[in-house]
């Protein structure tokens, strides 16, 4: 994660209106809010627990229909065994971990994509209640690459839920997205065949990177 204000160095790319949210992992949640709330000047709000997932979250809006998610171990689930998602167990810094896009109607895009050769997950119902205690019911879809070394996003349908991002504080906005890659054209060809609009640029460190316009200024996180 670094404060990065120098705009020389980005190339500013038409951003996929399609973007839901862009994930940030950490081992402590409480310590990662309050690194990002010290880096952009900004507050989150409390997100929910992840029954059966060993996590819990805070959100903080991006725009409109757009958030970044701080997800973290939760402490309130002493019973969980496993690996947690995101590699959160073994990760020693916060950093963004991957990215997702909203598709209305999954089913119907799982089953496009599968008929155009492309290898999906079933889609697989999700829900969790919020602070205030409403429950947000979605959808979600990963390609059958999914997991480390996996920089195609995952795929997500709010269905009738509202969406996390009108529940947050506004303030901050998704000026850029790229996905750094020491192969970056194949990872393009693959977004081309979910039309996305390509991001990823050719870079030695594999890693995601974004700016987000917010009181700091613009920011990059990484």
């Amino acid at each position: 994660m670094l404060d990065w204000k120098s705009k020389s160095t980005w190339v500013y790319r038409k951003m996929d209106s399609a973007i839901d949210h862009l994930v940030f992992a950490t081992n402590d949640l409480q310590q990662g809010v309050a690194r990002i709330e010290t880096l952009l000047g900004l507050s989150t709000s409390p997100g929910g627990s992840h029954p059966g997932m060993g996590t819990r979250n805070a959100l903080l809006s991006l725009g409109p229909k757009c958030y970044l998610e701080i997800i973290g171990p939760d402490p309130d689930q002493t019973e969980f065994q496993g690996e947690r998602i995101f590699g959160i167990d073994t990760i020693e810094q916060g950093q963004l971990v991957h990215w997702c896009i909203r598709r209305h109607g999954l089913s119907s895009f799982v089953q496009r994509m599968t008929q155009k050769g492309v290898e999906m997950s079933d889609v697989i119902p999700m829900s969790r209640v919020t602070a205030e205690g409403n429950r947000l019911n979605w959808e979600l879809a990963f390609p059958k690459s999914f997991g480390e070394g996996c920089t195609l996003p995952f795929f997500i349908d709010w269905g009738s839920s509202p969406h996390p991002a009108s529940e947050c504080p506004p303030g901050g906005e998704l000026k850029a997205f790229e996905i750094c890659h020491p192969d970056a054209t194949p990872i393009n060809e693959q977004l081309k065949t979910f039309s996305i609009e390509p991001c990823a640029i050719e870079e030695p460190r594999p890693r995601y990177r974004a700016i987000i316009r917010c009181p700091r200024g613009e920011v990059g996180l990484f």
